[in-house]
């Protein structure tokens, strides 16, 4: 036990050592907001003229590739206007590129895509469970480190909000992700480039989690760690995470475990449940002290105000930094029933392993400005299938959505994003646009995006060996559970038991985590729940086939539903589930 004269001590140290802390926060904030003001000032100057800009990027692109592998076989030398862009260089998908990659990866060759230099290789989910590695350079680092580092918001913060906010501590949640391929480049997330200017600006100082939740060791429970400093950390004035999701699963967590949480604030230990190697353990608890004002004050929000313990909890969070539109628009609006109305939010723009797109320009809206020096941008409207007839920057017009083909800075030319985009106004002469949808289906909780193919592959596999044949499936996603999960709808060819339909949903999660790495590790880390299966009754799918039919469908040309993409279908399939295996009682799907 900590004698109370020990104790009254190390809280009046603990006490100073803060004011120190906060006092050289403060500093860092001002700092980085210089930095930021320097790039709004940039991008406001190059916005005047958008369209020029892009197009000289385009030419300055060419002629640095000229003399690369790729280059020479679409003779980009000779190329002198955009017309003649198009008609020398194809539309291009990750499969035209893959050879050069492996080339580069495994060989350590150069000047095949790209002249610029190699920082990195992005990891993003392949369309056959593969994963993709996206090349990216120190030029498309030098966009990325100025208007994705914190450096950009927070300058929009100080003009926004004035300097009466509170410039306290922000939480961060971020997975790194971080390994090395053939020729020891690192290989990570796009998220992972928010941990390096952690790692490098000072902001770890900002930020209230230890760095040891930034470590990304399985064996760590970080949700704890996040959820354990953030609760301690009363005045806490920001929340950043790549996708709003990440913030919902973290109350969620903070939810189901308050009491626990509250115990280890006010003993200063840890939880002997909780998942920590025993010397990090150790190094925690030595630095930690019982708050047992903090632990009282925190039980008294959630004995009263549990449904709404965020408001209670922390009164004093200015700004939210999140990926927040698309299919994540539900979960903001989710978000924002958490937190004080005067919150503030800043919604990170079209961001991808290829390319930085777009940055907000304010607070509180979907919509981001396009970044003319980031890449070289075409569009393509959705009632025209010749990619010869794209569209630039300056011909784009406010209402319209368009398919996103991008040359970039990191070796891809004409490359299809497979994405599409809306136009919603004009920021001088560049266009604001928002997300709006993939055009190829997928299931994407946290940046996953699993495919069809990822799907049927996994059930497939699970399907032969347990030699339970499969007459149909489709999946989709159940976000508003506690923690989010995917969910399996198939009509088996036999009658199966409980048992042999619970031993299939447990290698079919092992058999989706090996078509998907990322599907993987949001399970390992329970940041989603393990898949669940619905067994549908008998005929289903005839009855489904059948339908389309009467609505005028040709049966020749009805394809497998492996996606579940509409309120109507899911209808249809959850009305179909044999309730002899349901044991989810209630079910609420995105």
């Amino acid at each position: 036990m900590v004698k109370c004269s020990n104790l009254s001590r190390i809280l009046k140290q603990l006490k100073e050592k803060m004011k120190m802390v906060n006092s050289e926060v403060t500093k860092l904030y001002r700092e980085l907001s210089q930095q930021g003001n320097a790039a709004r000032q940039k991008l406001n100057y190059i916005s005047k003229s958008a369209g020029k800009v892009n197009e000289d990027l385009l030419y300055k692109i060419l002629q640095d590739n000229s003399k690369t592998e790729y280059g020479k076989k679409y003779n980009f030398a000779n190329i002198s206007d955009i017309e003649s862009f198009k008609k020398f260089v194809p539309v291009s998908t990750y499969a035209d590129y893959e050879p050069y990659i492996k080339r580069m990866v495994d060989g350590d060759e150069e000047s095949l895509i790209t002249a610029y230099p190699i920082n990195r290789y992005f990891l993003s989910s392949g369309t056959k469970g593969k994963p993709k590695l996206i090349p990216y350079t120190d030029n498309a680092k030098v966009i990325a480190d100025t208007y994705l580092s914190s450096s950009y918001p927070i300058s929009l913060f100080y003009e926004f909000l004035g300097d009466a906010w509170d410039k306290e501590k922000f939480l961060m949640l971020i997975e790194p992700c971080n390994k090395t391929v053939g020729n020891n480049k690192i290989c990570s997330s796009v998220s992972t480039l928010l941990f390096t200017y952690y790692e490098t600006s000072g902001q770890h100082k900002m930020v209230v989690s230890p760095e040891a939740a930034y470590w990304g060791n399985p064996e760590i429970n970080t949700w704890y760690l996040h959820a354990r400093y953030a609760l301690m950390e009363k005045d806490m004035s920001g929340i950043i995470s790549p996708y709003v999701t990440y913030i919902i699963e973290l109350f969620n967590y903070i939810k189901r475990n308050w009491s626990l949480l509250i115990d280890d604030i006010a003993t200063g230990k840890i939880n002997s449940s909780i998942s920590i190697p025993k010397k990090l353990r150790e190094e925690l608890e030595s630095e930690l002290v019982p708050d047992i004002e903090r632990a009282e004050e925190l039980r008294s929000i959630f004995m009263n105000h549990e449904a709404d313990f965020v408001k209670h909890t922390w009164k004093n969070i200015n700004f939210v930094v999140t990926i927040g539109s698309g299919l994540f628009a539900d979960k903001t609006k989710q978000l924002k029933s958490y937190l004080s109305e005067s919150t503030s939010y800043y919604f990170v723009g079209y961001v991808s392993s290829e390319c930085t797109f777009s940055i907000p320009v304010g607070f509180n809206s979907f919509d981001s400005i396009l970044l003319p020096e980031a890449g070289f941008y075409e569009f393509l409207p959705l009632d025209e299938n010749d990619y010869l007839k794209t569209l630039t920057i300056s011909q784009l017009r406010p209402g319209e959505q368009y398919e996103v083909i991008v040359t970039n800075l990191s070796g891809f030319y004409r490359y299809k994003m497979k994405d599409i985009i809306q136009v919603s106004n004009m920021y001088n002469s560049c266009p604001l646009i928002s997300f709006s949808r993939r055009m190829n289906n997928d299931i994407d909780l946290f940046g996953e995006k699993t495919t069809e193919i990822m799907l049927q592959n996994a059930v497939n596999n699970v399907s032969k060996n347990l030699d339970m044949p499969v007459v149909g499936l489709s999946a989709c996603s159940d976000i508003r559970s506690h923690v989010m999960k995917y969910v399996f709808f198939i009509e088996f060819l036999d009658n199966e038991t409980q048992d042999l339909v619970d031993k299939f949903a447990e290698e079919l999660n092992t058999a989706l985590g090996k078509e998907n790495y990322v599907y993987d590790i949001l399970v390992s880390s329970e940041k989603i729940s393990p898949l669940i299966i619905k067994v549908l009754k008998k005929d289903t799918y005839e009855q489904y086939r059948e339908k389309l039919v009467s609505e005028g469908m040709v049966a020749s040309q009805i394809k497998p539903l492996f996606i579940i993409d509409s309120l109507d279908k899911k209808k249809f399939f959850t009305d179909r589930v044999n309730i002899f295996f349901e044991n989810d009682k209630v079910l609420c799907i995105n």
